[in-house]
């Protein structure tokens, strides 16, 4: 579930170089990592510090997240940002809401209803490290409904 937990919308008004239209760019890289099944691309937005809301770190998630891109083919994922908030130490919370389904989905209000089992809210930390790259530094995923897309 992890894969799914990295993702959301691309589309930014804001200045290309400012960090909430950098992490909005990595979200969406991640997005489509996943729907190629590109486990490289996704294992580098993760921090080598990582750490899942059930104490899992990098190398268990990216197992997991391996494992679910193997059983989920094809893969169709809709991702709504809700908030990004910065804060002064290179991080910044994201909040946002993930809908993953085997057949294309559009976004509207049908679409998405016809996928219950497959929506879910993330609260996930990102930083930057060494580099300024934004990674992810913890996740949290809990059930989402319909309210959270719209």
């Amino acid at each position: 579930m992890l894969a799914l937990w990295l993702l959301s919308s691309a589309g930014c008004g804001d200045d290309p170089q400012s960090p909430e239209a950098q992490i909005r760019a990595m979200l969406a890289r991640a997005e489509t990592a996943a729907e190629e099944r590109d486990i490289r691309t996704l294992r580098g937005l993760i921090s080598e510090r990582f750490e899942d809301g059930v104490g899992r770190g990098k190398d268990e998630a990216v197992m997991l997240l391996r494992g679910f891109l193997l059983r989920h083919r094809p893969l169709h994922v809709i991702t709504r940002v809700q908030s990004i908030t910065m804060n002064e130490h290179q991080q910044a919370r994201v909040t946002l809401a993930l809908a993953t389904a085997g057949r294309p989905i559009d976004g509207s209000r049908e679409s998405l209803g016809r996928i219950h089992g497959d929506l879910h809210r993330l609260e996930l930390v990102l930083t930057r490290q060494d580099t300024d790259d934004w990674q992810i530094l913890r996740a949290e995923r809990e059930p989402a409904g319909l309210h959270d897309f719209f």
